[in-house]
């Protein structure tokens, strides 16, 4: 579920706003994610056939996730501040 559902959500957020689409930032936390999962999926996978040193790969991997997760939390907020702002300001006259 970490890996479908997470990406889903990300690329319709993104598509939602295409500001936020067009901007490097999420390529990145794309990139950081992607990297987290590989990592993950490597060490989870040692643990599963029997090698203990998949433990300290997996954790790494997890962190790294959970970092592009924060990223994009990131993101989501400076953005929807960004979009409140301009709610209240309204279009320039």
């Amino acid at each position: 579920m970490l890996g479908w559902l997470s990406l889903f959500l990300f690329g319709i957020y993104y598509r939602l706003n295409p500001s936020l689409d067009e901007n490097r930032a999420a390529l990145i936390q794309i990139g950081i994610w992607s990297l987290g999962v590989i990592i993950m999926s490597v060490g989870v996978g040692l643990v599963h056939t029997g090698h203990e040193a998949g433990d300290p790969i997996a954790a790494v991997g997890s962190l790294i996730i959970l970092d592009g997760m924060l990223f994009f939390g990131r993101l989501v907020w400076r953005n929807e501040r960004a979009l409140a702002h301009d709610r209240v300001m309204g279009p320039a006259k």
